[in-house]
């Protein structure tokens, strides 16, 4: 009887114990970390745009994880150069095995994964949602001193300044940037701002405010900006949300001559996405300022 009792397998109930005092010890292993050196050394982004400034401001070998968007060429301007990091989803235990001295995210980043990795005290910053170029110069110095270069985020400051005045100029066309669903972008944004220091008004204020929002298909007709700015000239309707984009009353009324490209990754976040999105609409406005002019 005592050796059928002794060859016999431990219940489920009774492995639970040892499971969760697994758990207990690990936690404890983890919560004990020695204080972060002041220039971190191992760092961890949660954030597509995060994920730029890190790329663009870091030395590579700080670099430990990038998020799962990094890597997406139509809306990260960094894609090329987040190959041969992990991309990870925006949870602690991914984050947790990489034992980062310091993790970014932005606003919107899983708040209950940020939440547990504080609690086991590890250092996470949540930089601010940029919706101007000031905001966008203080978020770049912002980071550059969390990763330990302050002179790398004053040069990209200096070189966004340096782009954006070299083209200039006061307001000669008026436009109407659409997204999906008829999302109009209001100038209270920072492609708004670019837009105006760039001699490019916004009709969109008088349809859905400064902030931007909805328009249906027929507010969009009948508003007569002169140029339509979509993120891919020629896109056929893939879904719901960009069947308003291919209406062929919409074409009629801003044919392609009368369209600005604007691809996403040039203008979703702050860094030197900038310096290319600032060089790219003063080129189109020029192209159909020429057009306009019959040049």
């Amino acid at each position: 009887m005592v050796k059928r009792m002794l060859k016999r397998p431990q219940s489920e109930e009774g492995q639970r114990p040892l499971f969760f005092l697994g758990l207990f010890a690990l936690a404890c292993a983890l919560s004990v970390r020695p204080a972060p050196a002041e220039t971190p050394q191992r760092i961890v982004s949660l954030n597509m745009c995060t994920d730029q400034l890190v790329l663009a401001l870091a030395d590579r070998e700080q670099i430990v994880g990038l998020s799962r968007f990094a890597g997406d060429v139509t809306l990260s301007h960094a894609a090329e150069m987040a190959d041969g990091f992990p991309h990870l989803p925006a949870a602690a235990e991914a984050v947790l095995t990489l034992e980062p001295d310091l993790v970014l995210a932005g606003r919107f980043t899983n708040r209950a994964a940020k939440d547990m990795l504080r609690r086991f005290d590890y250092r996470v910053e949540e930089v601010p949602f940029v919706r101007s170029l000031d905001d966008a110069r203080e978020v770049i110095g912002l980071v550059a001193e969390m990763v330990g270069h302050p002179q790398r985020g004053d040069a990209l400051i200096a070189a966004v300044d340096e782009a954006l005045e070299a083209v200039r100029a006061e307001p000669d066309l008026s436009a109407l940037i659409i997204q999906r669903r008829g999302y109009a972008t209001g100038s209270a944004t920072l492609t708004g701002e670019l837009m105006s220091a760039l001699g490019i008004r916004l009709a969109s204020d008088d349809l859905v405010g400064a902030r931007g929002g909805f328009a249906d298909l027929e507010t969009i007709i009948q508003s007569e900006p002169d140029v339509l700015i979509v993120s891919q000239l020629g896109r056929a309707s893939e879904d719901q949300g960009t069947a308003l984009l291919a209406h062929s009353a919409l074409e009629q009324r801003s044919p392609a001559s009368q369209r600005m490209e604007l691809p996403e990754r040039l203008t979703v976040c702050p860094g030197p996405s900038l310096i290319d999105a600032i060089e790219h609409i003063a080129g189109e406005r020029d192209r159909l300022l020429r057009g306009r002019l019959g040049g």
